[in-house]
């Protein structure tokens, strides 16, 4: 569940950075948020399919609450 909350964590400050003004840097910002977004939506898929991983349901009962 921990990653899940870093996954969010990490939606959220992509998107201030995408509504943020321009500044330098912020190509790179967004190039690696989005590293992270695809590092935790890979491991997350792969828990989610596992036996040992949370069933869909949570999953979802979570995003309501985030």
């Amino acid at each position: 569940m921990e990653e899940l909350r870093r996954y969010v964590d990490v939606v959220k400050k992509n998107i201030e950075t995408m509504k943020a003004p321009d500044y330098e840097g912020k190509e790179r910002d967004l190039e690696n948020q989005q590293e992270q977004l695809e590092e935790y939506e890979r491991y997350l898929k792969a828990e989610s399919i596992s036996p040992e991983g949370f069933d869909n349901g949570c999953l979802l009962n979570y995003f309501k609450y985030v």
